[in-house]
């Protein structure tokens, strides 16, 4: 977290980190506070260990206690916040992975399996209006590196460059 004191301010902050499994068990992590002055336009900052988690802060600044559970954010090993996507045609939300996938043998995604999933979003999401599908990827929302099958029900299609968003952070999973 870091704290960006406003201009021409002082502030006694202390700032916390807590951390845990979902987004209402995070308990507070030890040796994760930082207690300090700051001026206008100085910054501050605290670290916690890398480990795929759900992350909040907390600051206590002049005496006013900030700490909000709405601002628990899932971060990977490499200290990414989990992308978010929504496909406007069929509505679904890509969902926050379980923080226990393991590894596994990945099963096979080929381009024949792409089109038939396409084809049927189509039918089922666009009415039968054909779609160019050109920069788009369809996405295993749990990859087929950690478990996920080519069942309809895990694929969402989505823009490439949001799709690198996910694989990107899944390298850090």
């Amino acid at each position: 977290m870091t704290y960006i004191a406003p201009p021409k301010t002082q502030a006694n902050v202390k700032i916390y980190l807590y951390s845990g499994s979902s987004r209402s068990s995070c308990d507070k992590l030890e040796n994760s506070s930082l207690d300090f002055v700051i001026s206008g336009g100085q910054s501050k900052y605290i670290e916690a260990t890398a480990k795929t988690a759900y992350f909040k802060a907390g600051a206590k600044v002049n005496g006013n206690t900030f700490d909000n559970a709405s601002g628990t954010k899932l971060f990977n090993k490499s200290g990414v916040i989990y992308p978010t996507y929504t496909n406007s045609d069929c509505g679904v939300t890509v969902p926050e992975p379980s923080l226990n996938w393991n590894k596994t043998t990945s099963i096979s995604w080929t381009s024949s399996d792409r089109t038939k999933y396409l084809k049927w979003f189509e039918q089922t999401y666009l009415n039968g209006k054909t779609q160019n599908w050109d920069n788009w990827q369809v996405h295993h929302m749990r990859p087929r590196a950690y478990g996920g099958q080519n069942n309809y029900s895990n694929l969402i299609p989505m823009p490439e460059t949001k799709h690198r968003e996910f694989t990107s952070w899944f390298a850090g999973y």
